[in-house]
């Protein structure tokens, strides 16, 4: 059995990456004043000026792909393969996943397309599916050991972000419980670990003074053995980024970087970062 995987753009996963992989895209869409409806690419993102939106409190706005276009996506992928697993942004942030649930089990799709309910988020995502892209190419086709893999990555994965912008987040309704108790405290930063019930985990004045108290959350729940990624968006400053990489050259923390998803930056600000740790046991073969 030949089975492909399907991601949308919340991953992180450009085009490029793809070359060579059992692993297709589908893009979200991002709204612009109500008006400009354009998939989320990175050539839209620049030609729409995204980013210079979002730091002029434009109205910018996310949604899912359409049913329309992920039967298409369907479609084309299932003329290359015989099963696709369908790993979608995470259900607290979107309804893309109650979509693709939808479609799966229409009857020209179901036992052909596999769609789980998960609380992973942003670039573990984009990690997962290349997990899972080794794992077909040495001939792994039993369904549920995929499903089992993702339920690992699960308990030893971690999400942390810091919203560059607090209150766009919270109008956008994302995480709205655990943000509507910080509505008082604009100013400070607030790391949250996004899960399927996202928590709050350490406040502080600045970015740097909440790293500390991520790094031990880190290792209080994943332990010493960890595979940290620090994420920034496009448009982060490059005083934060500073002040987060000597941070963590002080404290002997290593640490790979990978770009924060537009996605995010629509409804959490310019100047969002994030920290992922993985359990360094994921990545053993």
């Amino acid at each position: 059995m030949k089975i492909g995987i399907l991601v949308d753009s919340s991953s992180g996963i450009l085009t490029q990456d793809l070359v060579g992989t059992n692993i297709d895209l589908i893009n979200l869409h991002i709204i612009k004043q109500d008006e400009e409806d354009f998939i989320d690419t990175p050539e839209n993102v620049e030609k729409h000026k995204v980013f210079d939106a979002i730091k002029n409190n434009e109205k910018i706005s996310t949604s899912q792909a359409s049913p329309g276009e992920l039967m298409v996506k369907y479609d084309e992928m299932l003329g290359k393969y015989d099963h696709i697993i369908h790993i979608t942004i995470t259900p607290n942030l979107s309804s893309m996943h109650a979509t693709a649930y939808g479609v799966a089990n229409a009857p020209e799709y179901k036992g052909k397309v596999s769609v789980w309910d998960h609380g992973l988020a942003a670039n573990v995502i984009k990690s997962l599916v290349f997990k899972f892209n080794d794992m077909i190419n040495n001939n792994v086709t039993d369904i549920t050991l995929f499903e089992k893999e993702l339920r690992l990555w699960e308990k030893k994965t971690l999400v942390v972000i810091v919203p560059g912008d607090l209150s766009k987040l919270a109008k956008s309704g994302r995480g709205k419980a655990v943000l509507l108790a910080l509505m008082k405290m604009f100013k400070t930063k607030v790391a949250i670990h996004w899960c399927g019930k996202p928590k709050k985990i350490a406040m502080g004045r600045t970015v740097a003074s909440v790293l500390e108290k991520v790094a031990q959350y880190f290792k209080k729940t994943l332990g010493n053995h960890l595979k940290i990624t620090f994420l920034h968006t496009q448009e982060t400053s490059n005083k934060i980024i500073t002040q987060i990489k000597n941070v963590m050259s002080e404290n002997k923390i290593e640490f790979d970087t990978d770009i924060v998803p537009p996605i995010y930056a629509c409804h959490a600000g310019v100047d969002t970062i994030g920290f992922v740790a993985y359990d360094e046991k994921l990545f053993k073969k």
